[in-house]
């Protein structure tokens, strides 16, 4: 058990513990995401129709390269908020999505895409 001290404050007790110091670690240089290569990029899709489902985007943007995650955003209600994000491995193929796809319409829809990260 743990030694606690008693200290008085303003008529009122209060215990105190001995603080818990985490020893030093080193930085772990492997990258958060598994399979992510160093240097991939996020993009942001707006306007995206609501019934597009995270399988068909990836589908869309794998034709320029491998795609790592699509994630479509959802309100409390778990409807589709019209956005959506896709990571690419590469920022170069992420580059060519974005000349490639916006402006342009997925499912009936035009969309705008921006880089979120290279």
């Amino acid at each position: 058990m743990q030694h606690q001290q008693q200290q008085q404050f303003g008529g009122a007790k209060h215990f105190s513990k001995k603080p818990f110091i985490k020893p030093f670690q080193a930085h772990d240089p492997k990258p958060l995401s598994k399979g992510l290569a160093s240097g991939g990029a996020k993009l942001l899709i707006k306007n995206l129709h609501w019934d597009v489902p995270e399988a068909r985007l990836k589908e869309i943007f794998a034709a320029y390269g491998p795609v790592h995650s699509a994630e479509i955003v959802w309100d409390k209600q778990d409807r589709s908020t019209g956005e959506a994000r896709v990571t690419f491995e590469r920022p170069k193929d992420a580059a060519e999505a974005v000349a490639g796809l916006d402006g342009s319409e997925i499912e009936g829809q035009q969309v705008s895409l921006v880089m979120l990260s290279k």
